[in-house]
């Protein structure tokens, strides 16, 4: 304090391993379609590509699950949450 310095620990320097690492929310399939739509949305695309990653998204979600794509979700959040 005396210094006017802070010391913020890593995610991976706190004592509890579930500390800095935040749970997400369930997610049903329309739910987690539109989280991905928007997500990856590029408004420079033609209407025709844009019909594709709709449906690339659709079948991607409904063949694996949303459970299974929140966990890699999860996964890449906790590894950003790292840095």
């Amino acid at each position: 304090m005396l210094e006017h310095e802070l010391y913020v620990p890593g995610v991976s320097q706190l004592n509890d391993p579930t500390d800095g690492r935040p749970l997400l929310l369930p997610l049903s399939e329309e739910q987690m379609f539109d989280f991905l739509y928007k997500a990856n949305r590029n408004p420079t695309l033609a209407p025709r590509a844009q019909q594709r990653v709709f449906a690339m998204l659709r079948y991607n979600i409904r063949q694996h699950g949303p459970e299974v794509l929140q966990r890699e979700m999860a996964k890449i959040l906790n590894k950003h949450m790292e840095n």
